[in-house]
């Protein structure tokens, strides 16, 4: 077969952000039986930094080379590729019948593309025309009371995560928020996420508001993916010639 596969196992397990381990790594080491069985040219593999570590990541890296795949993986952030967040994401390749330097040099470059200028939330916003109607954003930490969900939009967003919440009445304020003043802040609606994962302003979400900011938060920035699949583009291109 021919093309590509684009796999995100589900990163509940390795995430920081969970408190619950839900038993699901199993899915990381598994995706190699079906990448096998299909047999695509390349595989696209992303997932939170902390997989890396795990056995369940070594045993995909280790199945896929057994299967005469050459791999290579690194962390890259999303805040050079145009998205106005500090999302720091584990990107594996895989090339199929390929020597080793084929992988390496298709993220090397996918780390060139995504090595721009960091953008601002206000900026980001901006472009999409989606309203702020204060200069802080409300965007939910998993722990309010030592973490920061409070920012300016004159910076960038935290990574987004898969959820909306009004700021409560008891919100704590910790320290590090850049206002503890409430009337300063707004919180974060399902178009604010979708801007912040730089989502076509015109892309419409078939779901409810609670599912589609799951949605939002568990996809892949655009702008990254766009930028993964040039890089392997130009080197089949290059390889071909």
């Amino acid at each position: 077969a021919d093309g590509a596969v684009w796999a995100s196992s589900p990163c509940t397990d390795f995430s920081t952000a969970n408190a619950a381990p839900r038993d699901r790594s199993s899915l990381t080491a598994t995706l190699a039986r079906h990448v096998l069985d299909v047999s695509p040219a390349w595989l696209l593999f992303e997932n939170v930094p902390r997989a890396r570590n795990s056995a369940e990541f070594a045993e995909l890296v280790r199945s896929l080379r057994a299967g005469g795949y050459a791999v290579d993986h690194r962390i890259v952030n999303a805040l050079g590729a145009g998205v106005p967040q500090t999302r720091r994401r584990l990107f594996l390749v895989a090339a199929r019948g390929a020597d080793q330097r084929v992988a390496r040099a298709a993220l090397r470059r996918f780390e060139e593309l995504c090595s721009g200028e960091a953008v601002t939330m206000r900026q980001r916003f901006d472009a999409a025309a989606v309203a702020c109607p204060t200069p802080y954003i409300y965007l939910q930490s998993c722990d309010e009371r030592r973490r920061k969900s409070i920012f300016t939009l004159d910076g960038p967003a935290p990574t987004v995560r898969g959820c909306v919440r009004p700021l409560r009445p008891t919100y704590p304020f910790p320290p590090r928020d850049d206002t503890h003043d409430r009337a300063l802040v707004f919180a974060a609606a399902v178009e604010h996420l979708a801007a912040l994962q730089c989502f076509p302003s015109d892309f419409r979400w078939c779901t409810g508001k609670t599912a589609s900011a799951r949605c939002i938060g568990n996809a892949v920035p655009p702008p990254m993916a766009e930028r993964l699949a040039h890089a392997i583009a130009g080197d089949q291109a290059s390889t071909a010639s």
